[in-house]
């Protein structure tokens, strides 16, 4: 669910449920999943995003902590199938990583 409120300023909204299995000592299990992520974006250049995600996820297993963190970066798009993206992770409560700095490169096909 996404939502273009001007030309330079969207946001997105994504929900989806995950369903991993394991082989444990008392046999099989399994964990499930509901990941959400909010991402707000700022365009202010056709080639140049900023964008802020906050992340959570919930699991029906029990004895997991649900995960909190919030990630700020930008892209930029070097050509129109290259981009150059950076972020920083912050996790916000003991369940996610303390933070992380990424650097990445998209290659479109």
């Amino acid at each position: 669910l996404g939502k273009a409120w001007t030309k330079k300023f969207g946001s997105i909204i994504n929900i989806s449920a995950d369903f991993a299995s394991f082989q444990s000592e008392t046999g099989i299990g399994g964990i499930v999943s509901m990941p959400t992520v909010f991402n707000i974006n700022y365009y202010p250049k056709p080639a140049f995003n900023i964008f802020s995600h906050l992340y959570g996820t919930h699991y029906f297993t029990g004895g997991i902590d649900d995960p909190i963190s919030v990630d700020m970066g930008f892209s930029y798009a070097l050509t129109k199938d290259f981009v150059v993206i950076s972020w920083v992770n912050k996790g916000l409560n003991d369940a996610a990583p303390d933070l992380a700095v990424h650097l990445g490169f998209v290659y479109r096909l």
